[in-house]
């Protein structure tokens, strides 16, 4: 259990400090430098990110969770710059929806995907 912990933490805190640096090159100058908005789904990626906030915050960045319940609209937000970062979606979903809708969206790390099943 404690290495799903640290490989969780490892995952969320490199697409933290990634959006982090990303978002600094970007256009929006109305946030703080070291605030960053993520938008997840509510379990279990909203249940991961919290568990570095604290962490973060001692770092001196201040990270707002923003839940979606479903999968359309975090892009859209994320390509508007309404959130910073998105943690809920696979890379071959993201890539399809970059290229339905033409966004300048890109994946910049691999995320928790919950093992599916089939059962009889």
């Amino acid at each position: 259990m404690k290495r799903k912990n640290v490989l969780a933490l490892t995952l969320v805190l490199l697409l933290i400090f990634t959006t982090v640096f990303a978002s600094a090159c970007g256009k929006k100058e109305t946030a703080k430098d070291n605030d960053i908005i993520i938008g997840v789904s509510p379990s279990p990626h909203a249940d991961i990110v919290k568990q570095v906030v604290d962490d973060l915050e001692k770092e001196g960045i201040k990270v707002t969770i923003k839940e979606y319940s479903e999968y359309v609209q975090p892009n859209l937000d994320l390509a508007e710059g309404e959130i910073d970062a998105n943690f809920f979606q696979h890379t071959p979903y993201l890539e399809e929806f970059i290229a339905e809708r033409d966004l300048d969206l890109s994946v910049l790390g691999g995320i928790h995907i919950e093992p599916m099943g089939i059962f009889s």
